[in-house]
């Protein structure tokens, strides 16, 4: 069964709901079409299915479901759940901060299609410390109260507050360690694309970032293919063109100039990649600036 939001708050290209619930023997399979369901697991116990995978989840427990995958729960007792409902397009506005961050890319997996749940997937389980957990409880009902107030500001308060939640969640909480997709290979992978974001301008190719991951070439392709779903070479590349056109907007170099600066050492190289990616040249890109 696929859930539509109803009602939610919508604003800055932002959409949210919040809702409170206990769930007590089997839950119904069901998906969110184009939202992301961020759940905090307030007490009880619950077994998740997503295909093939089981994961017991209990109080404390945080993870977050992507859009179109369909999970349901078995054997719930007392599963009492905040679901936080909400579309990731808002995040395009931090994700050059937030992306450094090993807890993001392990929170928000690149690979999000309705194919996931074809190709093994389960969320990455994470847990806080009980006071940390009970602050972004709060900080939950704080966000329900202001998506049904009328009062001035409430859209922002709410969006303060979800922020907050996210920030927490990837500065401070730590993924379970007997969670099953949780293994070496996917933690590596994840501090990859973490340090990739500021040293993406190096002379990295396959062999380097599997050496970095400890991991044998054919298994790290295939690993972080199927967890990022582009090969690594692409994922590099298309990282060093977003970065290009942030320096083409307003850096005021020249492509020659911006070409190094992202790691190409041939400037006709990097405008037939830029052209490739994006389907513009760098000049004309400079030229809007």
């Amino acid at each position: 069964m696929e859930y539509l939001l109803k009602k939610y708050l919508l604003g800055c290209d932002f959409r949210m709901t919040v809702y409170r619930c206990e769930h007590n023997g089997n839950y119904e399979q069901h998906s969110h079409k184009d939202f992301y369901e961020l759940v905090l697991v307030h007490s009880g116990k619950a077994e998740q299915v997503i295909e093939n995978n089981h994961q017991k989840l209990n109080g404390g427990d945080i993870f977050l479901i992507p859009p179109g995958v369909e999970h349901s729960y078995k054997n719930a007792e007392k599963f009492e759940i905040y679901n936080l409902l909400f579309s990731k397009s808002f995040f395009r506005y931090f994700e050059h901060d937030l992306q450094k961050s090993l807890n993001y890319h392990m929170l928000f997996p690149l690979r999000t299609d309705r194919e996931r749940s074809k190709n093994n997937f389960a969320p990455v389980i994470f847990q806080l410390t009980s006071n940390l957990f009970w602050e972004i409880e709060k900080l939950t009902n704080d966000i329900e109260q202001e998506l049904n107030s009328s009062e001035i500001g409430s859209q922002v308060g709410a969006l303060s507050d979800f922020l907050k939640i996210i920030l927490t969640i990837i500065r401070y909480a730590e993924a379970k360690q007997n969670n099953k997709l949780n293994n070496k290979n996917m933690q590596n992978i994840g501090k990859l694309l973490a340090i990739l974001d500021s040293r993406y301008k190096e002379n990295w190719d396959i062999a380097s970032m599997a050496k970095f991951c400890n991991m044998q070439i054919n298994n790290f392709r295939f690993q972080f293919k199927e967890q990022v779903g582009v090969s690594p070479i692409n994922y590099l590349m298309k990282l060093r063109i977003e970065k290009a056109i942030g320096l083409l907007q307003f850096s005021g170099m020249n492509v020659s100039e911006i070409a190094l600066e992202v790691g190409f050492s041939d400037s006709n190289y990097f405008s037939r990649q830029f052209h490739k990616y994006t389907g513009k040249t760098p000049k004309s890109i400079i030229k809007v600036r």
